[in-house]
């Protein structure tokens, strides 16, 4: 039961770097919009190293071009990911971004013509309900839901990132997964670094570059976390039935939900996240409908 170990411990890996993301954006690259091109940019060096390492086999262009927009949904669901983790608290947002299974399934049901049986269904509600549940934020005084545009915007992402999933598996039923890989990179870091255009942006990216101590967060997530990350996914998925290593990676808000709450204790004062009963009896409740809903649909 080794891809157990590996499974969970890619969840939690994936939630270290979400959290150090969250720390990023609030004190060392405040621009989000910089961010996310800087997260595009290092994707490029990935792509030439499978190129050089594993040359691309000969496919259609219509399948490179799906590889490459699955890729594009990616980009563009990451660049609202940002947007939104930047401002609002992480261990609302990961939930509802992560729960893009449930997408999956329902574009499946849609388009792949897949059955959903009354499982999954009772799974999709549970997982709607757990993202709507975390997303209210009723504070003292104020009767407003804080966290309602964020939510869609967030919904919307983790839909995107549902039909890059479904493109995902539409090309790799012909394609090499090493020939895929840096097309989808290429994808991906395209409508990130296109924010670049832009001059603030561009500046704020060469200073967040150029700067110690941003420079140093940056290369520890993106340039050796995430890529243990992705290495601890695909060596569960290598030790274990897919369907269940995808269900034990759902465990993901979990991790993030205690990182960001031990992290925001007075003691550490690296997040401010409010740790108030009622707040963290909320949380727990929708994490709990969320990580099954998730869990029921990918392993049914």
């Amino acid at each position: 039961m080794l891809w157990v170990f590996v499974a969970i411990s890619s969840a939690a890996a994936f939630a270290s770097v979400n959290i150090l993301e969250k720390i990023t954006l609030t004190r060392y690259v405040p621009s989000f919009a910089a961010f996310t091109v800087i997260t595009g940019l290092f994707q490029l060096p990935w792509v030439v190293i499978i190129f050089l390492i594993n040359p691309p086999e000969a496919y259609t262009l219509f399948e490179w071009m799906i590889a490459y927009l699955s890729g594009v949904c990616t980009g563009i669901s990451l660049i609202a990911l940002f947007y939104v983790v930047q401002a609002k608290e992480v261990s609302r947002v990961i939930p509802v971004y992560t729960s893009a299974p449930i997408f999956v399934a329902i574009l499946a049901f849609f388009f792949l013509s897949e059955d959903l049986s009354m499982w999954h269904w009772i799974a999709i509600f549970c997982t709607i309900a757990g993202a709507g549940a975390i997303s209210y934020d009723a504070r003292p005084g104020n009767d407003s839901y804080s966290l309602l545009i964020p939510f869609f915007i967030m919904v919307a992402a983790s839909a995107i990132a549902g039909v890059g999933f479904i493109l995902n598996k539409l090309v790799l039923d012909t394609m090499d997964f090493w020939s895929f890989l840096p097309v989808r990179n290429m994808g991906l870091a395209t409508p990130t670094m296109l924010l670049a255009v832009r001059p603030s942006v561009f500046k704020a990216t060469i200073q967040a570059l150029t700067t110690r101590r941003s420079l140093g967060i940056i290369l520890l997530n993106e340039g050796l976390m995430v890529p243990f990350a992705i290495f601890l996914t695909m060596l569960s998925v290598s030790l274990g039935p897919v369907s269940l290593v995808v269900t034990a990676q759902s465990s993901r808000p979990l991790f993030v939900f205690f990182f960001s709450s031990v992290l925001s204790f007075r003691r550490f004062g690296v997040l401010h996240e409010r740790l108030t009963l009622s707040t963290l009896l909320t949380k727990i409740f929708s994490l709990v409908l969320i990580v099954v809903g998730v869990a029921m649909v990918s392993a049914l």
